[in-house]
């Protein structure tokens, strides 16, 4: 495994993980203060 598909991988562990907390109340709420 090569360090660009290493990165490629977190990049899409952290999108996921933001995607999830975003469909979140919490992560509404930080959406629109932002």
């Amino acid at each position: 495994m090569n360090n660009m598909t290493f990165l490629f991988l977190i990049i899409i562990v952290v999108m996921g993980i933001f995607l999830a907390w975003t469909y979140t109340k919490s992560g509404k709420k930080w959406l629109k203060n932002l």
